[in-house]
């Protein structure tokens, strides 16, 4: 009995192994495909805009002394 379990769970962690390891196949797949076809037309990088200038801060009035 004990070796019909140990059988039934070294088959699930090796169906587990396989369908991993074909998924990450399909992933390095798409991967490669994508560097092979280069972009025909890069994308323009935006232009930064431009900050506005702060302004300036009035400087407070000192209050006059009695």
């Amino acid at each position: 009995m004990k070796n019909i379990i140990q059988l039934i769970i070294t088959l699930i962690v090796s169906l587990l192994i396989i369908s991993c390891s074909s998924s990450d196949d399909k992933d390095s797949e798409t991967k490669i495909t994508e560097k092979e076809t280069p972009n025909p037309e890069p994308e323009p990088e935006p232009e930064p805009e431009p900050e506005p200038e702060p302004e300036p801060e009035p400087e407070p009035e000192p209050e006059p002394e009695p």
